[in-house]
């Protein structure tokens, strides 16, 4: 006949002595309990301390490099909640599981090799009553530390939430600022609008795609190489070295910190472009020297390329010939002693890109700016020139002339273009300089009119460009003529016209230096 098991001859045994026991057993069964809870509970925390904190940790299954990223542009790791969090739930929780399962087994083990397998009467029934506390014991200690693994799952499926849910406010708060500050950036190169500027680490250079709050951090990221890097430009992202995240070319300074002002110049080729630009630059530098206002060029190429160009614009230089490739744009930061810093994006395009309508789409730049700054040669006007200069001084300023397109042609195409791409023209401003008043002074009509807005309209009636200026005046809701001479004496000063253009620009964007 087969034999009960062991712990089923125990309880029949205990049963006939439970009613007289009972009185004493109550205590001790709680007693039981109460240690044994302290001893899962202490067991469970052990395993969160070695798979936490300890170093190195004997728990491998903790530690997993489930962060790593698999998107091949990024190279941060996870944040914790994001991944790790779950895998250190998980391993917790079996790791747990395991060795509470281990220590019941082996208490077991104890009581049915001891007591309860004595051949003894008296023996047995004290095994009995020892494996009836133990498995009361056991009920006890497993439910209060399952309510202790519940809280903790708890703990960290809120936490989850509560970083989700900081992302999504962070995330909020920043575009709000942005959007106050009224702040866009916007390419220098591709002319892409950037929600979001990449960033090099400064440990390692390794290309952080976007460091917004997000799976791979909330106020900081990590690095593969260890560094933290601030996810908001609130918290110092803008102390790193910015770049597109579409054409991958490097951004101006700062990027993000301060509204941008963008401002296209555009004419014929040969027109003064890019002496009418650099003229603006040392105005502004002067202007700024006057007020204490700060100016600074916002990346290292705007600052070679103006310290090379600035000296062609001295009287009986000639500037270089603009090359035809897309424009990188001239990026200066302006921080007025009073009012808010802007970035100042000047655009200087060669004067071929206007000859076709497929050019001109292709400076989508124009697209972010509200104020434009048209260059017209009045020496490519054929009734002033004809009429106006003598046949020497048409033979002295001939190789200055802007021939490919007439300012009239170019006007109308740009303006066609700028509005196909959604420019609202009625609520942007526009500048037309009438350039290279320094050749032409001597001229009876341009000597006269001296720089007088209204002026420079009926002249330009007068020289048969009556037509363009109906279409200024119908087309943009701010305009004003500029009669500039684009050059900087012996003392390095620039020329009354261009700090007036400079004044009539800064003053329609608020810049008050």
């Amino acid at each position: 006949m087969h034999r009960p098991s062991v712990w089923v001859r125990g309880v029949l045994l205990f049963l006939p002595l439970s009613a007289f026991a009972s009185p004493v057993l109550a205590p001790v069964i709680s007693l039981a309990g109460v240690s044994l809870s302290l001893l899962y509970v202490g067991t469970f925390v052990r395993v969160l301390f070695e798979g936490m904190v300890a170093v190195p940790s004997p728990i491998p299954v903790l530690h997993q490099p489930v962060g790593v990223a698999t998107d091949n542009e990024e190279t941060a790791w996870r944040q914790y909640f994001f991944g790790q969090a779950l895998a250190d739930l998980r391993g917790t929780l079996k790791e747990a599981r395991d060795r509470l399962l281990g220590q019941t087994r082996q208490v077991r083990r104890r009581i049915e090799r001891g007591p309860l397998d004595n051949t003894s009467g008296f023996t047995q029934m004290v095994g009995a009553l020892l494996s009836v506390i133990f498995v009361l014991a056991v009920c006890t200690a497993a439910f209060v530390t399952a309510a202790v693994m519940v809280f903790y799952v708890a703990m960290v499926l809120l936490l989850q939430a509560g970083a989700r849910v900081m992302i999504a406010v962070l995330r909020t708060v920043d575009s709000a600022l942005l959007r106050l500050r009224r702040i866009r950036m916007t390419c220098p190169s591709c002319y892409e609008r950037v929600p979001y500027p990449s960033y090099d680490c400064p440990s390692c250079a390794r290309r952080h795609r976007d460091v917004r709050p997000g799976r791979y951090g909330v106020f900081r990221r990590v690095c593969y190489c260890t560094q933290r890097m601030p996810t908001l430009l609130l918290l110092g992202s803008h102390q790193h070295d910015a770049f597109c995240p579409y054409c991958k070319n490097s951004l101006a300074r700062r990027a993000g910190t301060a509204a941008e002002f963008v401002l296209p110049f555009f004419g014929a080729g040969n027109a003064g472009k890019t002496r009418l630009m650099l003229a603006l630059v040392s105005a502004l530098q002067h202007a700024a020297g006057r007020s204490g206002a700060e100016v600074e060029f916002a990346d290292a190429d705007t600052e070679q390329r103006v310290a090379a160009l600035l000296p062609t614009i001295r009287r009986d230089r000639d500037t270089t010939i603009t090359i035809t490739s897309l424009p990188r744009a001239y990026s200066i930061h302006v921080a007025p002693r009073k009012g808010a810093p802007r970035f100042l994006h000047l655009f200087d395009a060669a004067g071929e890109r206007f000859n076709t309508s497929e050019a001109v789409q292709d400076l989508r730049y124009m697209k972010a700016a509200r104020s434009f700054v048209f260059v017209l040669d009045p020496l490519s006007v054929d009734a002033f020139w004809e009429k106006e200069l003598a046949e020497h001084e048409r033979r002295r300023l001939a190789p200055r002339r802007a021939m490919t397109r007439s300012p009239e042609f170019v006007f109308q195409q740009t303006l066609q273009n700028v509005e196909a791409m959604g420019v609202v023209t009625k609520q942007s401003r526009l500048a037309i300089v009438i350039s290279k008043a320094d050749l032409i002074r001597d001229v009876s009509t341009v000597s006269e009119m001296g720089n007088d807005s209204d002026h420079l309209t009926a002249w330009l009636a007068g020289v048969g460009l009556g037509n363009l200026r109906r279409s200024v005046q119908h087309a943009f809701a701010d305009s004003r003529f500029f009669l500039t001479e684009a050059v900087v004496n012996d003392d390095g000063e620039v020329d009354d016209s261009v700090h007036s253009l400079l004044e009539w620009l800064f003053e329609r964007e608020r810049i008050r230096l």
